[in-house]
């Protein structure tokens, strides 16, 4: 049996889909915060930030261009 979510079945989200969505952007937050420390700090490459963050190095530069 497949496991549908409130929100498909009855058009609104349970309480358990509301907090995996906050935690969710919470956890985006962070790493977006961490991210701009990084830049911040001119030891850090591009290269050093993406290898560290996990995130494709032409993100890294879009959000650094960005900026």
């Amino acid at each position: 049996m497949d496991f549908k979510k409130c929100s498909e079945v009855y058009g609104y989200k349970s309480i358990a889909e509301i907090e995996e969505e906050e935690l969710a952007e919470k956890i985006a937050q962070r790493d977006r915060d961490w991210i701009e420390a990084m830049f911040a700090n001119p030891k850090f490459t591009d290269e050093d930030i993406s290898s560290i963050s996990g995130v494709p190095l032409n993100e890294i530069q879009k959000r650094r261009a960005q900026r």
